[in-house]
């Protein structure tokens, strides 16, 4: 006699038990929602410690992990822009080239004064240790070399620490990094000594350099400003043309000279703008001031100006004119195209003050006979102090000028 088959209420307790857990949880997780991120955590706990609920309901925080994306790292990019004196290394900076590595570290070491030098330095690699055959030997370590998925070099290893003194003789600062810093200075003063030159570096800088850096420095710095200063000269027809484009109405008209090379050499300038000038013929007294000065830079020459008087009695500019040379020729042009500008012909109604230059003058009998000529009173002073010195003269000289009735 066959005896009945009896279940085991073992592992039917246990499965009952097990799955009214899993619907506890669910239950639970739909009441709750995402709110109470803690009361989640509890409940994967529960699960790790549970052998049966590990295997019946998997963990839910390592599905989400397993979705996220890794972002590919973020490495520091150098700023060519940032101030010299701030900038410094960092582990994973990633540069254009070497040469733009070894500027800020040229930049690095003047700031604080390491005396930095390259062990291995080419195209592909760049090793920088600090104090050569020194004792103690500074830790300092910099590797850099080109990343292997992009074009950019990039510093792979650095120990940033040093133990060193400062150095005042630094032999990685060349001739090129002082003419850099120096390019503004010699662009307004060429004549900049090369005695003051490297006074300046060791009070600014704090560093010791020869007068043969200082000079080549200079050379490297006026080539350097010649080659700006030819490239803004070849671009002065799309300047003309961006004026007239601006601003309607405007003149802008530019002579060259030929050379028996078959180059064009820049010879005279002359600019008005239309705003400027129907300002002054419409509000302003019909009175100009003409004079001149030097173009001391690296391209000699004079710059003409015309001005005028507003209402407020303020200068109010009408046209300039840039010259080789201050002669009648030039007087004579710069004159024809200001009265074709302000439309005045031959001076009708108009006062002209200038100084007592010989072709001015006879540019202004010519050109316009009919305007009425002044000398500027600071020129006339000029001459008078030559003859009749002491303030017993010049007082009643300027009284005289200021006076409103004969």
């Amino acid at each position: 006699m066959e005896e009945p088959e009896v279940e085991d209420d073992t592992n039917s307790n246990a499965d009952e038990d097990v799955e009214s857990m899993v619907i506890d949880k669910e239950c639970w997780e739909h009441e709750v929602g995402d709110e109470d991120v803690s009361m989640k955590r509890a409940t994967t706990t529960i699960q790790k410690k549970d052998r049966f609920l590990n295997k019946l309901c998997p963990n839910v925080e390592e599905e989400e992990d397993s979705n996220i994306k890794q972002l590919p790292p973020v490495y520091h990019v150098q700023n060519s822009e940032q101030q010299w004196d701030e900038m410094a290394p960092m582990l994973s900076m990633k540069f254009t080239n070497p040469t733009e590595l070894k500027q800020c570290l040229t930049n690095y070491f003047v700031k604080h004064g390491y005396d930095l030098w390259y062990e291995k330095n080419d195209k592909n690699k760049l090793l920088v240790k600090c104090c050569k055959d020194k004792e103690p030997t500074c830790p300092f370590r910099l590797w850099a070399s080109w990343m292997q998925e992009e074009r950019t070099f990039q510093i792979k290893s650095l120990k940033s620490s040093h133990n060193c003194v400062r150095d005042f003789k630094i032999g990685l600062v060349t001739y090129k990094w002082i003419g850099k810093q120096y390019f503004n200075v010699l662009l307004e003063n060429p004549r900049f000594s090369l005695r003051k030159i490297k006074a300046q570096i060791s009070s600014t800088y704090n560093i010791i350099v020869s007068i043969r850096q200082c000079r080549n420095e200079k050379k490297f710095a006026l080539s350097e400003i010649e080659g700006t200063l030819k490239e803004h000269y070849s671009r002065l027809w799309d300047y003309g043309i961006e004026i007239k484009r601006a601003n309607l109405g405007s003149t802008m008209n530019m002579e060259v000279d030929h050379t028996l090379d078959g180059n064009l050499v820049f010879k005279r300038l002359y600019v008005c703008f239309k705003g400027v000038r129907d300002g002054w013929v419409e509000v302003c007294r019909q009175i100009i001031g003409i004079d001149g000065c030097f173009l001391k830079g690296i391209c000699k020459g004079e710059l003409l100006v015309v001005v005028g008087r507003d209402a407020n009695n303020s200068m109010s500019p009408l046209a300039w004119d840039v010259v080789t040379i201050e002669n009648k020729e030039t007087w004579q042009w710069f004159l024809d195209l200001l009265m074709d500008d302000i439309d005045r012909g031959n001076g009708n109604e108009l006062t002209l003050i200038s100084d007592g230059h010989k072709g001015l003058i006879k540019a202004i009998k010519e050109r316009v006979p009919h305007v009425e000529h002044r000398l500027f009173a600071r020129h006339i002073l000029a001459n008078f102090n030559t003859r009749f010195k002491g303030e017993h003269f010049i007082k009643p000289f300027w009284r005289a000028v200021k006076a409103t009735t004969k």
